[in-house]
């Protein structure tokens, strides 16, 4: 991934002045910071620009929108009820964090796991809505390739209902794109699980990562994802006038430069300016070269989580879905500092209750929330809210032979 440099001998004194200017308005850091990128229209697929859209990446926890896809498909088929129990087996406790830690046996509803899932971004839930719409992690996994297919993600192979480090699973920007329109055009009655903020479970409160969410006005979802190999990706759609838009954003190196670059981006679409100029013939991500054949993944590992990695704010630290795989890219003593700071004076600047951070000497802010959200209430148990319902999994077996996992990245 080739990432130019600014203020380079010869580049106009024009071109520095727009920059500083785009700086001082509140936008994103320059886009080659970031890796693939595509913006496009929900509702006819016009794409609004894109940058190596076909480039595979790791998705992280983008994985979660196909998971969330496919649990859509199984509710409308009549397969099982927003009611219908979610028991978190053996093999569900055991994913890494982010998780809600749930013992085995604790049982939920789909409702309340799908709200966790996408907020909490929960590592363990997504494994275990995964064996309740298919019986097994591995024949999930089966259904969301297949489907994937189905809808036309040419370039992706999902590896896990959760989107934890695998080597084999990979996707594209124009991928996600197509994903993303189909759950939200397909499944208007619940995308409005995309939009929760945060949701409240027992005494405690959990946050979407998602910046834009009560931040960028007009701001619907999605999702966000975080693992050394991918850097921190995120699917952002916005509503504006009319127009729905969606943003999607890869291997950026902190959780406020994604969002502030998806803002950048959603503030182009919406001004109409496009990469593809202004001629007739409108590209859609179906017409996105789909076919095009590319080479693997890119690698965000050294960049990201390597010793000269950029460092992240403590916000990225210790509130990412993929907390202790970014911790064990920092020394014990790292970590522990930064945890202890974290109550007294987080590194990351803010202005006025908003969020700002330097990256490669530019100034990246994202304003205060528009609004204060209403943690959405979530709980264990039937629907009729029983806490603390279990049912004894000690002597079931796990159906399904899990998947190979690669050594955590470091």
């Amino acid at each position: 991934m080739q990432v130019p440099t600014t203020g380079r001998r010869g580049r106009p004194v024009a071109v520095l002045l727009v920059l500083a200017a785009l700086v001082a308005a509140i936008l994103a850091p320059e886009r080659a910071l970031a890796g693939p990128s595509l913006v496009f229209d929900l509702e006819s697929g016009e794409v609004k620009s894109a940058e190596n859209a076909l480039q595979p990446w790791y998705p992280a926890s983008v994985t979660k929108i196909m998971t969330a896809y496919v649990t859509f498909r199984a509710l409308r088929a009549g397969r099982l009820t927003l009611t219908s129990p979610v028991v978190i087996s053996k093999n569900a406790a055991a994913q890494a964090p982010s998780k809600m830690g749930f013992k085995p046996g604790t049982v939920l509803t789909v409702d309340n796991a799908l709200k966790m899932m996408i907020v909490k971004s929960a590592n363990d839930i997504a494994v275990a809505l995964g064996e309740t719409v298919a019986g097994s992690e591995a024949g999930f996994v089966a259904e969301m390739n297949e489907v994937a297919r189905s809808i036309g993600m040419t370039q992706t192979v999902w590896a896990n209902p959760n989107g934890l480090p695998n080597d084999a699973a990979h996707t594209t920007a124009r991928d996600l794109g197509v994903l993303t329109r189909a759950a939200l055009t397909e499944y208007p009655e619940y995308a409005g699980l995309f939009s929760i903020s945060a949701i409240r479970h027992g005494k405690r409160v959990l946050r979407s990562h998602n910046l834009l969410l009560d931040r960028y006005p007009g701001a619907i979802g999605m999702k966000t994802g975080f693992i050394c190999a991918s850097g921190f990706n995120l699917v952002a759609a916005s509503k504006r006038g009319g127009r729905t838009l969606v943003a999607v954003v890869l291997g950026a190196r902190s959780g406020l430069e994604r969002a502030a670059i998806a803002k950048s981006l959603l503030d182009d679409g919406f001004s109409q300016r496009s990469l593809f100029g202004g001629g007739s013939v409108r590209t859609t991500i179906n017409t996105l070269g789909a076919d095009q054949a590319a080479a693997g993944p890119y690698d965000m590992r050294e960049t990201v989580c390597g010793k000269n990695r950029v460092r992240p704010s403590i916000e990225d630290l210790v509130e990412d879905e993929a907390t202790p795989t970014m911790a064990s890219a920092y020394s014990s003593n790292d970590v522990l500092r930064a945890l202890q700071k974290t109550k007294e004076k987080a590194p990351a600047a803010k202005t006025k209750n908003g969020k700002e951070q330097k990256v490669d000497g530019v100034t990246v802010v994202l304003g205060p929330p528009l609004r204060s959200p209403t943690p959405v209430q979530v709980f264990v148990g039937g629907a009729d809210g029983v806490s603390g319902t279990t049912v004894d999994v000690a002597a079931t077996a796990d159906a399904d032979v899990p998947l190979p996992r690669p050594r955590p990245n470091r």
